[in-house]
């Protein structure tokens, strides 16, 4: 698993969640849901690799895995230009986070309440009394639970900087820090922001995030 944060180099990331249930019977396609109501066909042989990247991966390895298919760092390419991986380059944290332009973090979580909590760390799981829990930053929970119709995730953490009055520095390390986590354990996805998201989607999301299980 590859961190956003202090990375050495770059990494590669789905976009978008794979849907096991809708796959073609003779495993020639398989559906990718991508944005709100948005879902595309992706080749069959796409399928393992696609799989491998619902994990963050730094560059080196994904190259690697793609050379012992008989692939190259072209295909890789095709699919980061196509839309759907996500390249997020070596540098500092708010190159980090402007890669992510474009595109929304979606909720698949509960809160879940343990002894432990309160203060700058939340914890979530997959059910609201999971005992396999995710202790995240409070402001990567805000972007979580707090969603704006249209905005994508850089804008997000901006608007958190500005709220809570910490160094953009400061923010986006908070909101980084522990993305790589949540999207390994399926707790959250990346979503492309549509041009128009439909109305009231950010306050059915507060709600779900806050009193039951968030939807993709």
């Amino acid at each position: 698993m590859a961190q956003f944060v202090d990375q050495d180099e770059p990494v590669i990331m789905l976009v978008g969640q794979i849907l096991t249930e809708e796959s073609v019977e003779d495993g020639s396609s398989f559906k990718l849901l991508v944005a709100e109501n948005t879902v595309v066909e992706v080749p069959g042989l796409l399928r393992d690799f696609l799989t491998y990247l619902e994990t963050p991966r730094y560059e080196s390895d994904v190259l690697s895995w793609v050379a012992d298919a008989g692939g190259s760092a072209s295909d890789v390419k095709k699919l980061v230009d196509a839309g759907r991986l996500r390249r997020v380059p070596q540098g500092p944290s708010e190159s980090a986070l402007n890669a992510f332009a474009g595109l929304r973090l979606v909720p698949m979580c509960y809160r879940v309440r343990v002894s432990e909590s309160g203060g700058s760390v939340v914890y979530v799981g997959h059910t609201p009394d999971a005992t396999a829990v995710q202790p995240i930053s409070w402001l990567l929970a805000e972007a979580l639970r707090d969603p704006r119709d249209g905005e994508d995730f850089p804008s997000a953490v901006r608007r958190l900087a500005a709220d809570s009055g910490l160094r953009m520095d400061q923010t986006v390390r908070l909101a980084l820090s522990d993305l790589d986590g949540l999207l390994a354990h399926k707790l959250a996805r990346l979503g492309l922001v549509k041009p128009a998201q439909r109305e009231g989607l950010a306050s059915r999301l507060r709600a779900l995030f806050t009193g039951s299980a968030v939807a993709p």
